[in-house]
């Protein structure tokens, strides 16, 4: 089935798209026509698409069986988050009580990545600070291991970093209190150590 509308549109438009397939052959063309394509069907190319990126860490919640506690890291990749939302920072004291949108305070996972952009390139220090365990990736590479059951801990490590950097941050949480904080230090900060802003993060696809 083959949908068309033709709608006067000049300069940007906002594009959204919905597809699903329920099994058997696939298969989802976007094409367009008019004054740009010399009134012929063409495919829209993606030079001509924009995203706008929000700022901010993509927070992925993932929650467990109370009952069966979570004794390690688990393998986020094997299971589909909970609640998927975008936040300003990492930055969860500890406490026994639940984090803010939180709806578990026990037996529950979460992963935050963001584009982090460094506008001054040189020798930066990462602190990540956890109750219970958690890992700092940057640019897919491990950066920082803080995992393990313990109390509020921190961990460091420093390194030279320089343009867009991709950073993760997988934690975990059994029983008792939780906390989870990323800081970083280096040219961009003053040398001084701070929560990852919002404003030089960009959420992660």
């Amino acid at each position: 089935m083959e949908a068309r509308r033709s709608p006067f549109v000049q300069g940007a438009a906002r594009v959204r798209i919905e597809y699903f397939n329920n099994g058997g052959r696939a298969m989802c063309l976007f094409h367009y026509r008019g004054a740009d394509t010399e009134n012929k069907d063409r495919p829209v190319a993606g030079s001509a698409l924009r995203y706008k990126l929000k700022n901010g860490f993509k927070e992925e919640v993932f929650y467990y069986d109370v009952m069966n506690g979570l004794k390690g890291m688990p393998d986020l990749r094997a299971k589909r988050a909970s609640v998927q939302r975008i936040i300003p920072r990492i930055d969860y004291p500890n406490t026994d009580d639940k984090w803010p949108g939180y709806s578990q305070d026990e037996c529950f996972a979460a992963r935050w990545s963001g584009i982090l952009q460094i506008s001054l390139s040189g020798n930066y220090r990462w602190s990540l600070k956890s109750d219970d365990g958690s890992k700092l990736y940057l640019n897919g590479k491990l950066f920082i291991d803080n995992g393990g059951l313990h109390g509020f801990r921190n961990a460091e490590s420093n390194g030279h970093i320089s343009g867009m950097v991709l950073v993760r941050v997988d934690y975990f949480e059994n029983i008792g209190h939780a906390g989870m904080i990323l800081r970083y230090m280096g040219p961009d900060t003053k040398s001084r150590m701070i929560h990852v802003p919002q404003k030089v993060v960009k959420v992660a696809l």
